[in-house]
């Protein structure tokens, strides 16, 4: 599960305008205007355990500090419906603490996430008013690869551009290098992982592009890699996996940092609400490594 931060709906008032204004019901900027909750969070296909803030858009601010507030309770169920199947889950509701000590309504849901699939997230109150949004778990069709520019190769050190064609934003990187040893002793082979982050940017044909440190690489696995002396390990394939998430989601640094969606008036694909429900997709490809001369300068044959 993953953790979601604190966010504060703040109200802002004029300097010409009194605050005690708004507690007029002549002048209620919070009727009639057909927004009922704030909805934050996202499915993760790689998960079987999902979370969901969801917020009152109501006077006060949600900041709680002790489950006996006002604010600490809530008139919301949430229901989440596959839009492809039909299937309908209800969400767990929780009164849960922040890092910042402060408690916050989250509702999870215990279930397997579909890619390409499209999901509609409702949250109801008990007189029938609701705030919904729809994702669609990014996918692609497993003949969609990766392209894989040469190796540049200077001295003893080599890098490689690899352009992650159809995603269009991607994060959670991992190169993966598969190897062997000719059965001797590694009868299964071997597989290395190494952690790539959010690297790289978004390419002239909108391909999430970042550069592999062959050399780099190439010296972790050869330290961390045991076989018997003298044998030359074997770089037989390459992949990448990567995380990426769906087409609706905004352009912040961070992309997994659900803060700023949250703030009224943001980027939103919230019905009747604010904030923002997006999803998450993996990306697994692999390629054959056929370059002799490259792996002789990495250490491989």
């Amino acid at each position: 599960m993953r953790h979601l931060h604190a966010c504060l709906i703040i109200g802002l008032c004029l300097p010409s305008i009194s605050c005690e204004t708004f507690e007029d019901t002549t002048l209620d900027p919070f009727r009639g205007q057909g927004r009922y909750y704030t909805v934050y969070g996202f499915l993760d296909v790689a998960e079987t355990e999902h979370v969901l803030r969801v917020i009152p858009i109501r006077r006060t601010p949600e900041e709680i500090t002790a489950p006996s507030e006002a604010n600490a309770f809530i008139d919301a169920v949430v229901w989440s419906t596959d839009l492809d199947t039909g299937r309908r889950v209800g969400w767990r509701h929780d009164l849960s603490q922040l890092s910042d000590g402060t408690l916050a309504h989250i509702y999870s849901a215990s279930m397997r996430i579909e890619a390409d699939h499209a999901y509609r997230i409702e949250v109801i109150r008990s007189d029938g008013a609701q705030s919904s949004a729809v994702t669609v778990v990014p996918s692609l069709s497993t003949s969609i690869g990766p392209v894989v520019d040469p190796a540049v190769v200077f001295q003893s050190e080599a890098f490689q551009k690899v352009h992650l064609t159809g995603v269009p934003r991607a994060f959670d990187i991992t190169v993966l290098y598969e190897v062997s040893d000719g059965g001797v002793s590694l009868p299964h082979g071997a597989r290395v992982e190494r952690e790539y982050g959010a690297a790289g940017a978004v390419d002239a044909d909108g391909r999430w592009s970042f550069e592999i440190d062959l050399s780099r690489d190439a010296a972790a696995i050869l330290e961390t890699v045991m076989t018997d002396p003298g044998v030359v390990l074997e770089l037989e394939e390459m992949g990448v996996r990567a995380r990426w998430v769906d087409e609706q989601w905004p352009a912040f640094a961070d992309r997994t940092d659900l803060n700023l969606l949250g703030q009224p008036g943001g980027v939103s694909n919230v019905e009747n609400g604010d904030g923002f429900v997006g999803s998450i997709g993996t990306y697994t490809r692999f390629w054959r490594v056929e370059d002799a001369e490259l792996k002789a300068v990495l250490g491989f044959r």
